[in-house]
């Protein structure tokens, strides 16, 4: 059984099955994109914290701490940078999502 979900395109509510490849697909992307960007963001917060931790001396330099706080910077990159690649993806799902209702209701012809 198909689950019909409303959504707006060009201000107008429309119906289409949340079965949908490309909405599964965007959907798949924008939660890819909301946990990396998230983990990045506590990854990179976590590691400055420790950093700054160790800058004012509120706590010793111990080899493993301070290592594993450089370990949550350097994490940190990456993740944000894979947040930003699945927000492009998500982006062009959404216009494929457009694209196709567009074609299924004659606004735009098919090249």
């Amino acid at each position: 059984m198909a689950t019909e979900v409303f959504a707006t395109i060009a201000g107008r509510a429309v119906s289409y099955d949340q079965n949908d490849l490309l909405h599964q697909r965007k959907r798949r992307w924008t939660t890819a994109f909301m946990i990396s960007t998230a983990l990045g963001t506590l990854a990179g917060g976590s590691g400055l914290g420790v950093n700054a931790l160790f800058l004012f001396q509120l706590i010793q330099d111990q080899g493993p701490i301070r290592s594993l706080s450089t370990l949550l910077l350097v994490i940190a990159f990456p993740l944000l940078y894979l947040g930003a690649h699945c927000l492009d993806k998500a982006d062009m799902a959404e216009r494929a999502i457009r694209r196709e209702y567009c074609r299924k209701h004659g606004l735009l012809a098919d090249r």
